[in-house]
């Protein structure tokens, strides 16, 4: 009985850290696409108005 209670137990602490790192892996994506959208937005901005200058 106890032994079935701490398998159950052990079950839902690795379930909790496997989402946790599946969070933490979808936010880490997300935060590296926007820094990828922030970095490259001010050089499209800069050519596209170059571009609509010229």
């Amino acid at each position: 009985m106890s032994n079935n209670k701490s398998r159950t137990d052990l079950n839902s602490f690795e379930k909790s850290c496997l989402y946790g790192f599946f969070h933490f892996f979808i936010v880490y994506l997300i935060l590296s696409h926007f820094n990828r959208c922030l970095f490259t937005l001010p050089k499209q901005l800069h050519l596209f108005i170059s571009g609509k200058q010229i």
